[in-house]
């Protein structure tokens, strides 16, 4: 107020009433203009932060797709080499399963070899295994022949 001068006291009154009118006006547009700039970056922040949001889904629903591609591509290969995989262990299985059949004590036998054991057991293997008198069982293709050893040469 010193800038100002007043006859009455009802004059310097009145004053300061405007000058406290104009420092509330000042305030309420300096709100009015703070709310408007707070709505109008509020606005871009949310217009910002949909965009973000459309280009994170874009992204996910992308990135779905590629590995939906991938998991596909994926399986195809696998079940190519569980194919692969499953007919060389089917010609291995019946590689072993023909070996076997060739040793099969059943078909050696019915080739016309036989077995003898021992009245004990024990399978015969050379002539000093048994000695004379000796009771022997041998296994044919169909039954079995008991015999008794007698004394020979050895080679």
């Amino acid at each position: 107020m010193a800038h100002c001068a007043s006859k009455t006291p009802t004059a310097c009154a009145e004053a300061l009433v405007d000058i406290a009118l104009e420092v509330v006006t000042r305030g309420e547009t300096a709100w009015g203009d703070i709310a408007e700039i707070v709505s109008t970056t509020l606005d871009v922040e949310r217009e910002r932060l949909a965009r973000s949001a459309r280009h994170a889904a874009l992204g996910a629903r992308t990135r779905l797709t590629v590995e939906r591609h991938r998991l596909s591509s994926t399986t195809s290969r696998l079940n190519r080499s569980l194919e692969t995989t499953m007919k060389s262990e089917k010609q291995s299985l019946d590689l072993f399963a023909a070996r076997l059949s060739a040793v099969d004590p059943v078909r050696t036998l019915a080739r016309g070899w036989s077995i003898t054991r021992t009245d004990r057991g024990t399978v015969v293997r050379r002539s000093a295994d048994v000695s004379p008198g000796d009771t022997l069982v041998t296994t044919v293709s169909d039954g079995t022949i008991t015999s008794t050893a007698t004394p020979t040469a050895t080679d």
